[in-house]
Order: structure tokens, then sequence, then C-alpha cells
């Protein structure tokens, strides 16, 4: 999944509110519409420039609401995506006979989603669920979910999968699944540092308040992180913070039942 380094598409300035999708000028962002239109164009740079209302999503495409920007891992998004401190509110995606849902499908390793605020967002899935990425690679800074995620399993508040980077991130919510299932990210293969899960996590084995996996064969790191959350499971492998743990952990901590 190396970036996609593809011009952006030809036309398509004028589904958005400004820009043309450069680095330098990326495509401006102003409603629920323009944000769908991202699909066209997934190696193309891209900025909020107000609050978005969703609400509308939840009737969208017979009630399955907004379409997860990409299919799978292999039509991941692959340039920058600037929440710059607005919010989007009311994010419906119910898709729940589909695989990797959340705002977007995937990531790619030089991808970078920052100051994203997904404010009372109601995303299910099947197999690989995440808040805002499901297949997460590449880099994540400042960025929060809020509300409730659920999927069959493979399902975090953030990320099912993380590699790469995740900084100054949080989930506050419900999230829920079957087996594997984390607040934060469901299996962690790359760095996870000042992040926090605040809620309840719900699922049956290797779940965890923050982390499901903590992958130390992939190098998964957590740092400076914390949960505090609620940890309900049937299973075995289940942990406030993480449910398996061979990778690295410092100045971490978790509370609740």
């Amino acid at each position: 999944l190396q970036n996609n380094t593809q011009s952006p598409a030809p036309g398509l300035e004028s589904a958005f509110a400004g820009g043309d999708g450069t680095e330098s000028n990326p495509y401006q962002i102003e409603t629920a519409d323009q944000l769908q239109a991202i699909n066209g164009d997934r190696s193309a740079n891209y900025t909020l420039i107000a609050d978005i209302d969703a609400s509308e999503t939840s009737d969208w495409n017979g009630g399955k609401g907004f379409d997860p920007i990409g299919v799978d891992i292999y039509t991941a998004f692959s340039a920058t995506f600037d929440g710059a401190g607005y919010t989007i509110s009311d994010l419906t995606i119910n898709r729940s006979d589909e695989n990797f849902v959340g705002l977007f499908t995937a990531t790619r390793d030089g991808a970078i989603v920052s100051n994203v605020t997904l404010e009372s967002v109601n995303i299910s899935g099947n197999l690989n669920v995440g808040g805002l990425i499901a297949y997460k690679r590449g880099t994540v800074t400042s960025s929060s979910v809020s509300g409730t995620v659920t999927g069959s399993s493979s399902v975090g508040g953030l990320f099912s999968s993380n590699k790469g980077t995740v900084a100054s991130s949080s989930v506050m919510g419900t999230v829920t699944g079957g087996d594997n299932v984390g607040g934060l990210v469901y299996i962690n293969r790359g760095t996870v540092t000042s992040s926090s899960v605040t809620g309840a996590v719900t699922g049956s084995s290797r779940v965890g308040g923050l982390v499901g996996i903590n992958q130390g064969s992939y190098d998964g790191s957590v740092t400076s992180s914390y949960a505090t959350v609620d940890v309900t499971a049937s299973g075995d492998m289940v942990g406030g913070l993480i449910g398996s743990n061979s990778g690295q952990v410092v100045d971490t901590y978790a509370t609740g039942n």
C-alpha cells in the first residue's frame, strides 16, 4: 500500500467549494455531499472549511447511510485530509453486511489525516470496522470520534487496524463487537501515543479498553495513553487496557470496571 502519486482527477473542482486537489491548494469541503465526493479521487488532498451537519446521511442509500470513502484496502485514500478543527456531526453508516467500514475504508502508508472531529456518529459494519478508518496506515493526529461504533469482529472506535502513527487522538462512546475489539484500535502494529478512550467496550475474546491486541512482532507500541472505560467480555484475552500484549507499553493506564 504505497503512496499513489496520481494527479487529481480533471473536472472534479465543481464538486467542491474550492481548491484544485493539490497539496498546496486542497479541495475545500463544507457539506456532506462534498465529503461523499472524495470517492471521486482518493489521491487528491482535502480540507474542511466549515462544520458539517451530516444528519441527512441517515436517509441516504436506502437507509445504509454514507458510503465509506473507498471499497477495501486496495482502494485506499493516499493523500491528506485536514479537518482544520471543524466538526462532522451525526454521520450514519449502516452497513452490517459489509466489511471495511468507517469514514474511510483504508489509508495508505503516505496518507495524513489530521484535526478531524467526528461527533455523535452511528457506524455499523461486519468485519473490520473503525469510526474514522477501518484499515489504517500512514499518520493520524489530533482526531476524535464520539458516538457508537459496532461490528461483528475486528472493531475499533478509531480504527480496526493501525500500522503507522496515531497521536493525540481519542474515542468517547460505545464500541461493540464479537471477537477482536479495542476501544481505540483492535490490532496495533504501529505507534499509539498521547491518545485515550472514554466510555464502554463490549466483546467476547481479544478485547481491550484501549487496544485489543498490541502486536510486538510488528513493533506495536503504546505510550502516554489511557482508557477510562467499562469493559465487558465473555471470552479470554481481555483487559481494561489491552486484551493481548506482546509489544511495548509505557506510561499508560486504565481505569473502570
